[in-house]
């Protein structure tokens, strides 16, 4: 996954979690940069073993998109979570 396909996926993430994230912390939201939160939720993630790990099975056995695609999803809404 390139880190163009990997920012595309996050900034999908949080775009998808943003209305729900904006609704429950509307001060927080009207204050954070999205892009800002993109750039950080990738750093986070490039470090998350998880995803070290996921990203090494799913090249190994050709399943890169669909895996990579859920755990970019899971892995924004609960860092978005952990963001209050």
């Amino acid at each position: 996954m390139t880190r163009i396909e990997l920012r595309r996926q996050v900034e999908l993430a949080i775009s998808q979690d943003w209305p729900g994230f904006s609704q429950s912390h509307p001060k927080l939201a009207a204050v954070l940069d999205q892009n800002l939160l993109v750039e950080e939720a990738i750093l986070a993630l490039e470090d998350d073993p998880q995803y070290i790990a996921a990203m090494a099975n799913a090249m190994a056995h050709g399943t890169l998109a669909q895996a990579m695609n859920e755990l970019i999803a899971r892995f924004v809404q609960d860092w978005l979570r952990r963001l209050i």
